[in-house]
């Protein structure tokens, strides 16, 4: 008797730990040195620009056909083990790209980082609200959930700045030193993941996610406001995505220096959790979907500025503060739009909707990419395929004086 209660104490103490080393194993693997500069590092391997473009369809459909089966994998093989092997993969992904920087490794990094994050996107919540269900503290959940997913953003603070202090001269040699820092931090991840503990399954991430779908493409057929704040959410996603993939390698073309650009994201993010900080302070002053619209206009005239910027000043200083300030303008609608899904969303169909919104996302990186390859001859270009991109979104997807929700908002 006194060895099973020893034995359930024991239990629910290392059920306890499951939150924090999820948080660190996410922070751990959104370390990822090496991405600040990787563009660069591409080109100086042999890619070309449009090569580097087309790595993220590669992820993008990857990403796609593994979503599905590396659920099923969490259900029926269990949720630590499939953590597990999604951060070996992404082990594996750098370990790729240290044998070479040159199309076909890069390619297969792309692969293994996707499938990877498959493993462990969705794998990671549903371990976090089973562990929060064994404990009897569901209410907890949500709190839970939430910090892991701030756990991304705490690394993004120095590893620009340390990055830039690594790489400053953007040597191949630099390049093997971020790698090495990347693969430490994935084997940490790993050994986090290690000390997890199965939970008592609570439900099937495979049925969650068919639910998911059905339910959100009922929600996004019948809600004309719900399709307008989806879709235009993921449209400015994908096109900042397309700007950010070859960001580097425009700023440092330009006259950037490595350190300031690294420097400069650093300070990004220091601003960014301080704006997400203080969004409640400012809620009141103008309707959300005001503030929303409000976002995407600005991401229109930020673009506009920039491209205007670099046929009529073409400082490149102010190119970058021009670039960050785009950039900053697409995160800066996400908590807004998440409020808005919560708002209007009816109880259950509040995660499906947010869930469609990412799947949308996906889905349009992979043309906006294919685009934006075509385009890359110009560094110029794939900013005028990002201002209509927007200009869609901000004429056709205003959501200020567009009538109420069709979906009932219930608690």
């Amino acid at each position: 008797m006194s060895l099973a209660i020893k034995t359930d104490s024991h239990r629910t103490e290392e059920l306890k730990s499951n939150g924090v080393r999820l948080f660190w194993l996410s922070a751990l693997l959104n370390v990822n040195t090496f991405g600040v500069f990787s563009t660069i590092f591409y080109l100086n391997g042999g890619m070309t620009l449009q090569q580097v473009f087309y790595t993220a369809v590669v992820w993008a459909v990857v990403g796609l056909l593994s979503e599905t089966p590396s659920s099923y994998m969490a259900d029926r093989w269990g949720r630590k083990r499939t953590i597990v092997l999604g951060v070996l993969l992404m082990a594996g992904s750098t370990m790729a790209l240290m044998i070479s920087r040159s199309l076909w490794p890069v390619m297969a990094s792309f692969v293994l980082a996707a499938l990877g994050y498959s493993c462990i996107s969705g794998t990671d919540e549903a371990l976090v609200y089973d562990t929060k269900l064994e404990l009897g503290e569901k209410g907890q959940s949500l709190t839970s959930l939430a910090r892991l997913a701030s756990a991304k953003y705490v690394p993004k603070i120095l590893v620009p700045l340390v990055a830039a202090l690594v790489a400053k001269d953007l040597t191949d040699s630099q390049a093997m030193i971020l790698l090495v820092i990347d693969l430490v931090t994935s084997v940490a991840a790993a050994v986090m993941a290690m000390g997890l503990v199965e939970p008592r399954h609570q439900y099937e991430v495979v049925e969650q996610e068919a639910g998911i779908m059905r339910k959100a493409w009922g929600t996004l057929k019948d809600n004309g406001l719900m399709r307008r704040a989806v879709f235009g959410r993921a449209v400015i996603m994908s096109a900042a995505l397309v700007l950010w993939r070859y960001h580097a390698e425009l700023m440092v073309g330009i006259g950037v220096a490595p350190l300031v650009l690294g420097v400069s994201w650093a300070a990004f993010h220091v601003l960014l959790v301080a704006y997400y900080r203080t969004e409640n302070e400012t809620r009141g002053r103008w309707s959300l979907e005001k503030r929303i619209d409000f976002g995407n206009a600005a991401f229109l005239i930020i673009g506009l500025a920039f491209i205007a910027s670099w046929y009529w000043l073409f400082q490149p200083y102010l190119l970058m503060v021009l670039f960050l300030a785009h950039q900053f303008s697409d995160v800066a609608r996400w908590p807004k739009y998440s409020e808005y899904f919560n708002r209007h969303a009816a109880s259950f169909s509040r995660a499906t909707t947010l869930s469609m919104a990412n799947a949308m996302k996906s889905v349009l990186d992979i043309p906006f990419m294919i685009i934006a390859a075509q385009l890359s001859g110009n560094p110029i270009w794939p900013w005028w395929l990002v201002v209509m991109a927007a200009c869609v979104v901000v004429f056709t997807c205003r959501l200020s004086g567009g009538g109420k929700s069709e979906v009932a908002v219930t608690a």
